[in-house]
C-alpha cells in the first residue's frame, strides 16, 4: 500500500512538472513572438520603449530605403491635372452661350446610362462624367461618337464588344449607350470659369499645374515619406505593437463616431472600413515608427523638452503660443491620438530629415 501511494505521489509530481513546463514553454513562446535573433544569433527585444531609438534593420526585421537621397515628384503630370481640372469642372458646372459642337480636346460633361437586350444595366451608367473627348481615357469608341455632337442633346451610342473583351459581363455583347451632353469645356469656357483671367484651354491648364506643384512642395514631408516607404520592406512586425496599435485606432474611431452622433459600427461602414482594414492601418503606423526609430538611431535624434513640444503642438495643431505645459501636450496626445507620442514625434523628424535630403524633380 505504501509503495502503491509512493508510485501515486511519484506520478503526481511527474505530472506537474510536466504542467508547469507547458506553461513555462508557452510564455516563453509568446514572449518570442516579439523577439528576433540579431546576426550574432543573440534573441533581441522588438517591442522598443515610446521615444527610444533602436536599429530594426541590424535585426532584419526592415530593411530601409536610400532615406538620404529619395527622389520625389514634384511637377504634376498630364493625369494628375486632368483629375484637378475634372473635379473643379464638377464643383463649379455651368452652361454657356457659344458653339454647342463637340471636338476633339473637348472636356465633355455627361449623364449616360446602359442597356444590353432592352435591359437597363444599372453597373453601366454614369452621372457627371468629365471626358478629354478623344484622350480615350474611357474607351474609345464611345468618346470618338461624341465628336461632332451638340451641347444639350441626348444620343443613342450603340457598342459592339469583342468575344475576348477583358470584361466577361460585356464580351461578346452589344450594348446601347443614351448620352445626355451636358455642358464642354473649351476656350470660352476657361475664360468664363475664370472671369477673364485665363483665355484658353491651356493657360487654364498651366493655372492647375503651378497650384497642384505648389501644393506638393508644401506636402514635401509627406511626399518623401511615401516614396522611402515604397522602397523598404518589412519582414516582420512585432504582434503586440499591432494589438497595441488596433486598441488605439479603434479608441479614436470610437470617440470620433461618439462626437458625430453615431455608432461605432455606423462609421465604420461609412468608412468602408472592417477589422482586416483597421490591422492594415496599424501596420502602417507601426512600420512608420519602426523606420523613423532605425533613422533616428543612425542619425543619433535627441528629444529634448523644446523638440518635444515643438513637434506635439504641429502634430496637434495648436497654436505656436499655447501655454500648456509638456506633461497637459503628453496627456493631451496620448487621450485622442494614441499611447506613443515620443515615437510619433520621432517619425515626424524623419520625414522631415527625409524631405531636406530629398532629390526634388
Amino acid at each position: 500500500m505504501k509503495g502503491l501511494l509512493k508510485n501515486k505521489v511519484a506520478v503526481g509530481i511527474i505530472l506537474a512538472i510536466f504542467v508547469i513546463g507547458i506553461v513555462i514553454a508557452a510564455v516563453c513562446i509568446n514572449k518570442n513572438r516579439n523577439r528576433a535573433e540579431d546576426s550574432g544569433g543573440k534573441s533581441v527585444n522588438l517591442v522598443i520603449p515610446d521615444g527610444e531609438s533602436f536599429d530594426y534593420q541590424e535585426t532584419e526585421t526592415i530593411k530601409v530605403g536610400n532615406y538620404k537621397k529619395v527622389e520625389v515628384l514634384v511637377e504634376p503630370d498630364e493625369e494628375d491635372i486632368d483629375l484637378e481640372l475634372s473635379a473643379v469642372l464638377d464643383d463649379k458646372f455651368k452652361v454657356i452661350e457659344g458653339n454647342k459642337t463637340i471636338k476633339k480636346g473637348d472636356y465633355a460633361y455627361v449623364d449616360y446610362t446602359a442597356s444590353i437586350a432592352g435591359v437597363e444595366v444599372e453597373d453601366l451608367q454614369g452621372d457627371d462624367v468629365l471626358l478629354v473627348v478623344g484622350k480615350h481615357a474611357y474607351m474609345e469608341a464611345f468618346e470618338d461618337a461624341l465628336v461632332g455632337r451638340e451641347v444639350g442633346q441626348t444620343y443613342s451610342v450603340p457598342l459592339s464588344f469583342s468575344k475576348d473583351y477583358p470584361d466577361a459581363a460585356l464580351a461578346g455583347r452589344e450594348v446601347v449607350y443614351k448620352v445626355n451632353i451636358k455642358a464642354k469645356f473649351d476656350d470660352a469656357y476657361a475664360d468664363k470659369i475664370s472671369k477673364g483671367k485665363c483665355k484658353d484651354v491651356a493657360s487654364y491648364r498651366k493655372k492647375i499645374e503651378k497650384r497642384l506643384r505648389k501644393e506638393n512642395m508644401e506636402n514635401l514631408s509627406e511626399l518623401a515619406w511615401d516614396a522611402l516607404m515604397e522602397q523598404g520592406q518589412v519582414n516582420k512586425y512585432p504582434k503586440q505593437l499591432i494589438e497595441e496599435e488596433v486598441e488605439n485606432l479603434n479608441m479614436q474611431y470610437a470617440g470620433f463616431a461618439e462626437i458625430s452622433g453615431i455608432s461605432y459600427e455606423e462609421l465604420m461602414e461609412s468608412l468602408m472600413m472592417d477589422e482586416e482594414s483597421v490591422k492594415d492601418t496599424a501596420k502602417d503606423v507601426v512600420r512608420d515608427r519602426m523606420v523613423a526609430k532605425t533613422i533616428a538611431k543612425w542619425e543619433n535624434f535627441k528629444l529634448d523638452d523644446d523638440t518635444c513640444r515643438k513637434y506635439l503642438i504641429k502634430l496637434m495643431e495648436y497654436e505656436e503660443d499655447d501655454d500648456e505645459t509638456l506633461e497637459h501636450l503628453y496627456e493631451d496626445y496620448e487621450e485622442d491620438y494614441g499611447s506613443r507620442p515620443k515615437d510619433d514625434i520621432l517619425v515626424a523628424m524623419a520625414k522631415d530629415y527625409v524631405s531636406e535630403h530629398a532629390v526634388i524633380k
